[in-house]
């Protein structure tokens, strides 16, 4: 199998060893490139733990090198005697908690791909990274299609899911808040009159929106300013509403977090103009 390439990347080295992830052992060959390490396995003992990283259809691991957290080496059964097999080490840890390890027959291997591994993981300038020489063909883009938002939408799952979401219009131009974009998600039981009702209780009227969703578990982070709660405690039916609408489309709402980036002092204070927390 030939590995997946991003435009501009290309592969700095290849070698045959095993690779254990999470206890499953598996023969094959690791092939470093400028913007991952990818190892892929035989066709007889593919990986085969999408959770970890692994790709079933393809049989590989792969760990983009801005993920890799650590790299060390481990010789002590270099010299194994009889029954056990001699091999040699290099355990690669990620920042997203994963832990491969590369067992190679001989330590010239495992020196050379380390060797040309470390300077591609830990770059020492900034224009060393791979997003400096990533390049997709652009040719015939003037830049104004590179993102869809409809399709960004659908790949988070949020077109599929209609019972509980549903992508509106409210702000096609713009009209309720400047900042947010033409197309939102909220709540499918909202109606879009409700969604200009609740804006205005909200700073620069930045009303609760979905900016991601997990597809897998489901998991939604919204967005808002502030509440106009003030020191009158106000509050509003129809910006309850979207908050609601949102616990129930998670479950119970047991999961249900709210994180306020300003200072304890800072929330106090705005509530004498206007604000609140």
């Amino acid at each position: 199998m030939s590995v997946p390439l991003l435009p501009g990347e290309s592969v700095v080295c290849s070698y045959e060893c095993f690779a254990n992830v999470a206890h499953n052992s598996s023969p094959g060959k690791i092939h470093l490139t400028t913007y991952k390490l990818c190892f892929v396995a035989k066709p007889d003992k593919p990986a085969h733990n999408p959770k970890l990283g692994c790709d079933v259809e393809a049989a590989c691991v792969q760990a983009p090198l801005g993920v890799i957290a650590a790299i060390d080496t481990d010789f002590r059964n270099e010299n194994a005697p009889p029954p056990l097999v001699k091999h040699v080490a290099m355990i690669i840890d990620c920042k997203d908690f994963r832990s491969i390890r590369l067992e190679f027959e001989h330590r010239k291997e495992l020196e050379a791909l380390a060797a040309a591994t470390a300077p591609l993981a830990f770059p020492k300038l900034p224009a060393d990274l791979f997003a400096f020489k990533y390049a997709p063909d652009r040719s015939s883009d003037d830049g104004w299609n590179a993102f869809d938002a409809v399709k960004e939408y659908a790949r988070m799952g949020i077109a599929a899911d209609s019972e509980h979401w549903r992508i509106s219009e409210v702000n096609a131009n713009h009209q309720i808040c400047s900042s947010y974009p033409t197309l939102v998600v909220i709540p499918a039981a909202m109606t879009d009159a409700e969604v200009e009702v609740a804006a205005r209780f909200r700073r620069k009227q930045r009303f609760p929106v979905v900016c991601w969703r997990n597809k897998q578990n489901k998991a939604v982070l919204f967005r808002s300013s502030q509440p106009m709660v003030g020191v009158f405690r106000h509050w509003s039916p129809e910006d309850e509403a979207i908050l609601r609408g949102a616990v129930d489309a998670m479950g119970d709402g047991r999961g249900v977090h709210v994180f306020d980036c300003r200072s304890s002092s800072s929330a106090a204070m705005q509530t004498w103009v206007g604000g609140g927390r």
